[in-house]
């Protein structure tokens, strides 16, 4: 089964132009966090944030783990770890499908 799934959400009507530009970019952070994922067994969103090799929102972390996740390249776990606001984060690892 092919996942599709977006990248950018054009929530401020924006041209076609910007959100081109902005899939491109955010495919390209699904891959860095892909990457991180590789070297490491587990980790939450506030851990991939941390060793991010740029300065980007941790929303935009987050994004991307729910899009690998969906299109099945992660797997959520049932474990939780304290995140960077003090909050339980469920910890995710590389999907065995």
């Amino acid at each position: 089964m092919n996942k599709d799934t977006k990248t950018y959400f054009n929530t401020t009507n924006q041209s076609s132009e910007y959100v081109k530009k902005r899939v491109a970019k955010n495919k390209t952070q699904e891959e860095i966090v892909l990457g991180i994922f590789k070297e490491h067994e587990k980790l939450s969103a506030s851990q991939v944030f941390s060793m991010y090799p740029k300065r980007v929102p941790l929303t935009s972390i987050r994004r991307a783990i729910s899009n690998l996740k969906f299109i099945d390249k992660l797997e959520k776990l049932d474990q939780t770890r304290i995140g960077i606001y003090d909050a339980p984060e469920h910890l995710f690892k590389l999907s065995e499908k």
